[in-house]
């Protein structure tokens, strides 16, 4: 998948004067994110937008993923999008794409 120019760029910054090992995205302390620094932050920016105390990463991964399904994008981009297979899409989420299969055989002249 080949990312757009902004992206690319935004990349290529934060590689700039690194070392090959170095994080390529680190915390303000340089050190690298895991799964108990992205706690708190998910948590405080849910509360901050109002969400339920039970949302974290996962379950707004879970939304956005939704979302997209239903907007019509193709299973094949979102799976690129969310870095699984298309394979985990169609089996979690497929459930989400059956109306748009009926409303498209609705809009077939036959």
């Amino acid at each position: 998948m080949s990312l757009p120019d902004a992206t690319a760029a935004f990349f290529a910054q934060q590689t700039k004067d690194k070392l090959p090992g170095a994080p390529l995205l680190s915390r303000a302390d340089g050190k690298a994110w895991d799964k108990d620094a992205w706690k708190y932050p998910v948590k405080d920016a849910a509360r901050t937008a109002q969400l339920p105390d039970t949302v974290t990463a996962y379950s707004l991964r879970h939304s956005v993923i939704t979302d997209l399904i239903h907007a019509g994008l193709d299973t094949l981009t979102v799976a690129q999008l969310s870095g699984t297979s298309v394979l985990m899409i169609e089996k979690h989420y497929g459930h989400l794409t059956h109306d748009h299969a009926r409303e498209a055989l609705a809009r077939l002249v036959l």
